[in-house]
């Protein structure tokens, strides 16, 4: 009997090799062939799960928004309601986000530099958030600059321009957090 492999699993563990790929080589490296090579399938067996190269890359940047969105979502449900909720659950999910999936978002960055358009569902969804934060109950403006400061230290690592401790990250944080509750700006 032959095991049947779920097409989910085969995806993911396609975009984990391209992951992968982009992370140790860079865009030079990011080939159909290297890709299905680390996937251990053949290059016909990843064109039946992405079609090109493009869309392959836009696979990774929906999967990427997702598993954000998802983290984002569990941390909305644990802030309490009221003003700043929304900025302080993207705060939150940002900063914590900037140690995590590091290699993911270095390879997400190779790709846009080949693609600025492959960005576009992203685009769309922090878009989205701007939208939200306007109407977060915080003073005009207060929302999105706690949040772009957060999106700072986000392509700070990714670009490997400045690597905080994890006590400075909290320091930050707790400073930007409080900038989004009542009398904050005081």
């Amino acid at each position: 009997m032959v095991e049947r492999t779920d097409v989910n699993d085969t995806r993911t563990r396609i975009l984990d090799a391209a992951q992968a790929v982009l992370t140790r080589g860079g865009l030079a490296a990011f080939t159909l062939e290297a890709v299905a090579r680390e996937a251990a399938i053949s290059k016909g067996g990843l064109l039946y799960h992405f079609a090109s190269k493009e869309a392959l890359t836009s696979g990774m940047v929906v999967r990427y928004v997702e598993l954000f969105e998802a983290s984002l979502r569990q941390a909305l449900e644990a802030e309490p309601t009221g003003p700043g909720r929304q900025a302080r659950a993207i705060v939150k999910t940002t900063l914590a986000d900037s140690a995590l999936h590091s290699g993911y978002k270095r390879a997400l960055f190779h790709v846009a530099a080949g693609s600025p358009e492959v960005l576009d569902p992203f685009r769309a969804y922090a878009g989205s958030w701007l939208e939200a934060l306007a109407d977060d109950g915080l003073p005009s403006g207060v929302a999105a600059a706690v949040c772009f400061a957060a999106d700072g230290i986000w392509f700070s690592r990714i670009l490997g321009l400045l690597e905080l401790s994890d006590d400075q990250r909290r320091e930050i944080e707790a400073r930007l957090l409080e900038l989004t509750r009542p009398g904050g700006l005081s």
